[in-house]
């Protein structure tokens, strides 16, 4: 009904931004009701809000979200403009605890000390050639910022002699 594709429903069924607060949102289809209108009208469900109470998870990084991706099988990806950092969320708004903190921070420019990046948006790269953040590794997840750094995220193999073999996963700015 209303004319969506299943795409534009799944997207929006997941995530929206609201003016109300910075807020991921779930819109579900409502219950029969006695007008016989369920069918095409929505519930709105706040997901995830920085602020407290708006919605079912407080997340205070979630501040002017400005890019939303996600590849076939990871989770959602948010830019947060205003704390220089993204997000990770599950389709439900729970957040994934990367590092141990849920957020991964976006490099400010020149990765200048106290400094704080803004992104304003973010996008998942599918190439495993395209933008290396290290020999033969691929940005899977690439930002870019007010001030035009452009950063990405991906999977690189440690490189130091000693250390054991394992994942390492870093943001880099290229050159």
């Amino acid at each position: 009904g209303l004319g969506m594709t299943r795409t534009s429903k799944v997207v929006g069924t997941l995530a929206a931004l609201t003016t109300m607060g910075a807020a991921l949102v779930s819109l579900q289809p409502a219950q029969a009701e006695d007008n016989g209108q369920a069918g095409r009208s929505y519930v709105q469900t706040n997901l995830v809000s920085d602020v407290p109470g708006l919605a079912r998870v407080t997340d205070p990084n979630l501040k002017n979200p400005s890019g939303l991706t996600r590849s076939a099988t990871s989770p959602w990806w948010v830019a947060n403009n205003n704390s220089g950092t993204s997000t990770l969320y599950t389709g439900s708004g729970q957040i994934i605890p990367i590092n141990g903190t849920g957020t991964i921070l976006v490099p400010p420019p020149g990765f200048a000390p106290n400094a704080q990046s803004a992104p304003t948006g973010v996008v998942f790269n599918g190439s495993p050639t395209d933008f290396l953040v290290a020999p033969g590794a691929a940005a899977h997840f690439i930002f870019a910022t007010e001030d035009g750094t452009i950063s990405g995220w991906g999977e690189a193999r440690q490189l130091r002699a000693g250390e054991p073999a394992g994942r390492v996963f870093a943001i880099v700015t290229p050159n």
